[in-house]
């Protein structure tokens, strides 16, 4: 089924004729006044009947046939709350391949600019994988999952409410996704300003502060070490964080020297009163 979420001034008898033109099964809905990506798509997924959601934005072009099959499959698995794929320029470059989280934000993953590329060490261009976070202009997740999770904050109007999401399902023991054998052209800046404001910003981090920038040295930081000043408190924990796990394994390395007894070395061991006869 098909479920256009219109913005409030839309005209919903054209989108109608739109549906019916393709020979399509579904409907068009109206959003209340004032612009919220994430009430729109809550209110589409309220009105869906099926297991599975594909929160698509109007400013894609799917670029891969069958697609669907291969998004079902990775969704049977229990533990999988979201799945994406592989969000292209126009210009056939990589715009993302996953969200990189940390650094007190969030940004789209793109080690390199050329889809047919390996990616990274991790091969993520060419090998499903999981990811902190998945963007939701192709956003696909099972109806009982989103449901589950009270679907997008609307604290989120404009960015940032798929981190979230992303964010909650993974403090609940589920994974997300990302398949770089679907493709799609994403015309993000063209639609609309890709800055996130400084409002969202606050918001994202009071929520989710210790997992953007975590006292941990390692928590979710998927892709890179973290790069904080050391002349701000978020750096001066971060730092500290380091120091106290380095005196840590340095502890254990000690302990388990000592512990252990004395070493024999090669040469001692070829000495004739060592050999056994």
């Amino acid at each position: 089924e098909i479920i256009l979420v219109l913005n409030h001034s839309d005209d919903s008898q054209e989108a109608d004729r739109i549906i019916q033109k393709y020979g399509l099964q579904g409907v068009s809905i109206c959003d209340e006044p004032g612009f919220n990506f994430a009430r729109k798509c809550n209110l589409g997924a309220a009105q869906a009947s099926g297991e599975i959601l594909v929160l698509l934005n109007d400013d894609t072009d799917m670029q891969t046939t069958g697609w669907t099959s291969h998004i079902i499959s990775l969704l049977q698995e229990e533990d999988v709350a979201c799945v994406g794929g592989m969000l292209l320029n126009t210009d056939r470059t990589v715009q993302s391949c996953g969200d990189n989280i940390g650094r007190n934000s969030a940004v789209h993953y793109a080690p390199e600019s050329i889809a047919s590329s390996v990616g990274d060490a991790m091969h993520r261009y060419i090998a499903d994988h999981e990811t902190t976070s998945i963007t939701g202009a192709f956003f696909c997740c099972k109806k009982k999952t989103f449901d589950a999770l009270n679907g997008f904050s609307t604290a989120f109007p404009n960015s940032f409410q798929d981190v979230d999401f992303c964010l909650r399902a993974r403090s609940q023991g589920l994974r997300c996704l990302i398949t770089p054998h679907v493709k799609l052209l994403h015309f993000e800046s063209v639609s609309r300003d890709p800055r996130v404001d400084n409002e969202t910003l606050a918001t994202i981090r009071a929520i989710h502060g210790p997992l953007i920038v975590p006292y941990d040295n390692y928590s979710l930081y998927a892709y890179e070490r973290p790069v904080v000043s050391v002349f701000t408190l978020t750096g001066i924990r971060y730092y500290i964080a380091r120091v106290r796990q380095h005196i840590v394994t340095l502890s254990l390395f000690l302990i388990i020297s000592i512990t252990s007894g004395p070493r024999l070395s090669p040469s001692i061991l070829r000495k004739k009163e060592w050999l056994v006869h």
